[in-house]
């Protein structure tokens, strides 16, 4: 899972990672789930003086809160983890290998910026057979990486890949007409 989703930007080595993990999960069997176990286990027996209930209760509690803990913090780590997976939904065939041939291309050729924001990219349907897919840049949403793909045949083809427009702005431009004042 860390491998596939680094935590931050990809800082994180395997070892690092055990690391961290071990680390916060000895502070939660050992540190936190001690101190919260009296308030969880003795809302009472104290008050009451039963003090021997308290105590047969309390290592339990500690345990089960520990437990309780340490899966709170796998759940964690498995909601981080799809959330920042790449989501690709594609409802035909043509749609999905132009998403495929499109990602692989922003991958290996876009400026690094551009890759860094492949989760934003968005896809117009030129025609048919043709889709243009860009990638905007939250530092520059005027410009966007784009790849023009024709899925003729069946086959997703390249046929060019270049800095230009958003598919918004090209769409305004070739069709003044259809943007409302």
């Amino acid at each position: 899972m860390l491998h596939d989703n680094p935590i931050g930007n990809g800082g994180f080595s395997w070892a690092g990672a055990v690391i961290l993990a071990l680390a916060v999960n000895f502070l939660f069997a050992f540190v936190v789930a001690p101190w919260a176990a009296p308030y969880v286990a003795g809302e009472g027996p104290q008050e009451l003086g039963i003090d021997s209930e308290f105590d047969r209760k309390l290592p339990r509690t500690t345990v089960r809160l520990a437990v309780f803990l340490m899966g709170i913090g796998l759940i964690g780590v498995i909601a981080i983890s799809l959330a920042g997976r790449e989501l690709i939904i594609t409802p035909s065939a043509r749609l999905d290998s132009n998403a495929q041939l499109a990602k692989a291309t922003i991958k290996a050729s876009a400026p690094e910026e551009y890759q860094r924001a492949l989760s934003s990219a968005d896809t117009w349907k030129v025609s048919n057979n043709l889709f243009r897919t860009c990638v905007i840049t939250p530092k520059n949403r005027q410009t966007a990486y784009c790849v023009l793909i024709s899925t003729a045949g069946g086959k997703a083809v390249l046929r060019s890949k270049q800095i230009g427009l958003p598919n918004i702005e090209e769409f305004k431009r070739i069709h003044p007409d259809a943007v409302q004042k």
